[in-house]
């Protein structure tokens, strides 16, 4: 049934998955939504939303990144257009890894993927709820979705301009309640208590989000400022309706890991300085060699997996050093050289 479920949430009309988007929005304004991607595969064709959420890094949903990682992904921020072509400030983004909650195996866990960016984007990045901000508002409290939009509910035709709905959220007891009978569970596959609801309550206009929104934020202010506290999970329907309301996973139940594997992963090297480290592959493993302008001491090395699990750990050593392959089912890993005291020096993605 697990993969049945992915396969569905991706290709009908379960999930939010590819065909039909954000309804009873309004057009966004060109170099007003920033930070919001559209992931894009195969034939430049829309697939998912995304955010920028720091420089290097951008946010989606789980079952987004798995989908289009092998098929020719493109990441591109600041451009309201959907897929006929970019904005006249597009900024397509390079990225090199893919990281899942511990758990995740595409079906079951939190639904969420961060992709790390080999070159930084000069877009400005999205704020994320956090702890100052408090619990999230109680259901009937507004919030905002965005995605690449149908116009109405009668077409279903694909808009080509980034769409934005207001709407409001449905706390997660309620919405735990309101898909009590549905079809998918959510929540059993989900398994935390990271979940919330957003659409409308019967008798309002009708908005929210729909199949192709996955991966797209949730916005909810906080002190007057629009804040990320959602990704885009999925559906029951179509696109949203008064009986089951859009699921999101929410920042705060996963802001720990999201914030481990920021500060665990990102670059902290200059990206013009020479390099510090230099690594050879081989069969059995890599080696850490001195490079250039190499501070003096003993050094820690870590690699961490694509889930952002610690695979190894050795040190304090003297360079050079070898690290060998963890497990035979890695294939790839990011290598992280700490000085003695534990900052992080440099980063790496490696191959076995």
């Amino acid at each position: 049934r697990a993969a049945s479920l992915l396969l569905v949430l991706l290709k009908t009309s379960f999930g939010f998955g590819q065909e039909l988007r954000v309804f009873r929005g309004s057009h966004a304004l060109e170099g007003e939504h920033t930070r919001m991607e559209d992931m894009r595969w195969f034939a430049n064709e829309h697939l998912c939303g995304a955010t920028l959420i720091h420089p290097e890094w951008v946010l989606t949903a789980g079952h987004c990144a798995i989908t289009a990682w092998d098929e020719n992904m493109m990441l591109v921020a600041n451009s309201i257009a959907n897929g006929n072509g970019f904005g006249p400030n597009a900024d397509v983004l390079q990225y090199d890894t893919v990281y899942y909650p511990p758990g995740y195996d595409g079906t079951n866990g939190p639904d969420l993927a961060l992709i790390h960016l080999s070159t930084p984007a000069n877009t400005v990045p999205v704020p994320l709820w956090g702890p100052s901000d408090g619990p999230l508002p109680g259901t009937g409290a507004p919030a905002r979705v965005l995605g690449w939009g149908v116009a109405d509910t009668v077409t279903l035709f694909e808009a080509d301009t980034l769409q934005v709905a207001d709407v409001v959220l449905f706390d997660y007891d309620t919405c735990a309640f309101l898909y009590a009978n549905a079809q998918y569970d959510f929540f059993g596959l989900n398994g935390t208590p990271g979940l919330i609801c957003a659409g409308y309550f019967d008798g309002q206009p009708a908005s929210g989000s729909g199949n192709a929104d996955s991966g797209g934020p949730l916005m909810v202010q906080s002190g007057g400022t629009w804040k990320q506290a959602g990704v885009v999970y999925g559906g029951e329907e179509l696109l949203t309706t008064a009986e089951y309301p859009g699921v999101f996973t929410t920042i705060a139940w996963n802001r720990p890991w999201i914030d481990s594997l920021i500060a665990t992963v990102t670059q902290v090297v200059e990206r013009n300085a020479p390099p510090r480290f230099q690594v050879v592959h081989g069969p059995e493993g890599i080696t850490v060699l001195p490079g250039q302008e190499v501070p003096d001491g003993r050094f820690q090395l870590e690699l961490i997996g694509n889930d952002g699990r610690l695979l190894l750990r050795q040190g304090p050593l003297d360079l050079p050093a070898h690290v060998p392959c963890p497990l035979a089912t890695v294939s790839t890993a990011v290598l992280v050289v700490r000085d003695a005291g534990g900052i992080p020096l440099h980063r790496q993605l490696v191959l076995y």
